[in-house]
């Protein structure tokens, strides 16, 4: 990533300082570029000296300078910089509703940057968005979520692990879907074991999402098995569409050992039929063979004396 030195910030300042203060067309200056890109806490002062209202400044999505900074991983020193000068956007939202702090849940910011964010507001932790998700639903998206993460965000509310969304799913839910470490869903199952019986609009519990969307995650395996673990039956539960944990990871093509876990856990499954009449398409070696109805083969001279008897 190429970022302008200091020198070259000071420069452009010396010959224009009102360039500090222009807008492009989505509203933003010159610092919402500085601190996406990851400029250095002395470029950052720098063009904040020069125009220092540009803490209060919103872009055209209602985002201020600490949006940006939590969503781009700014340094923590950056993050302090900036609500040191401007103390209540910690508490502003943008357009959808999101404070600095589920920017900095969502990109899986510094764990100091997540702890400055909450030592700042508290009750940022407990605040939904437009889509009704609190920051731990955000840290719970990430591709690879952030135990460090996780466990400060529950430590601020730790009720948040049972709050839904607008999809009616939980943090568990997005957890089982990504590059999620075990160590992540422990968290959460302990903040809230009822968590794997907990169903979405979909009527998809979080083992539906595990072998869905993460089916190809390196530790899919191992939190399917934590999930089995805690809640046997959920490998007996289906969706809207009527299909069960192994229809979907058969669709997705997960592991033989995702397989065997979800086989063990019902063998039946592999009969059992979804909305459309199909069973879980497994490989050859695993689908269940039909029995076919005996056929009686009688011989043609059994058939000629039947039609003799007829005459």
């Amino acid at each position: 990533m190429n970022r302008a030195s200091l020198a070259v910030v000071q420069a452009l300042l010396t010959a224009y300082p009102e360039a500090a203060k222009r807008k492009d067309y989505n509203w933003r200056l010159p610092l919402h570029y500085a601190i996406e890109h990851q400029a250095s806490e002395a470029v950052v002062k720098a063009l904040l000296a020069a125009y220092p209202k540009a803490v209060e400044a919103q872009d055209r999505d209602s985002m201020h300078l600490l949006h940006w900074a939590a969503q781009g991983k700014a340094s923590a020193a950056v993050v302090k910089l900036l609500f040191t000068a401007y103390p209540e956007a910690v508490k502003k939202k943008d357009a959808s509703s999101r404070l600095p702090l589920h920017y900095a849940a969502k990109q899986s910011a510094s764990v100091a940057v997540v702890e400055a964010l909450l030592a700042a507001y508290p009750e940022a932790a407990k605040k939904k968005d437009a889509d009704q998700r609190l920051p731990l639903h955000w840290a719970a998206t990430c591709v690879a979520p952030s135990k460090a993460i996780v466990k400060a965000l529950l430590d601020a509310y730790p009720a948040a692990a049972r709050e839904k969304d607008m999809g009616m799913r939980t943090p568990l839910h997005y957890a089982a879907a990504g590059e999620v470490c075990v160590d992540v869903v422990t968290e959460l199952l302990a903040a809230y074991p009822d968590a794997v019986r907990e169903k979405d609009m979909m009527s998809k519990l979080p083992l539906h999402w595990a072998v869905h969307y993460g089916a190809a995650c390196d530790s899919s395996e191992a939190v399917v098995k934590l999930m089995i673990a805690a809640y046997p039956e959920a490998a007996q539960k289906k969706d809207k569409l009527s299909k069960l944990p192994l229809h979907w990871a058969a669709e997705k093509r997960a592991s033989d050992a995702i397989l065997n876990v979800l086989l063990a856990a019902y063998p039946a499954a592999v009969m059992e039929k979804d909305a459309m009449g199909s069973i879980p398409k497994l490989s050859p070696a695993r689908a269940p063979r039909a029995k076919l109805p005996a056929i009686k083969v009688i011989g043609v001279a059994a058939v000629a004396a039947d039609l003799d008897a007829l005459d």
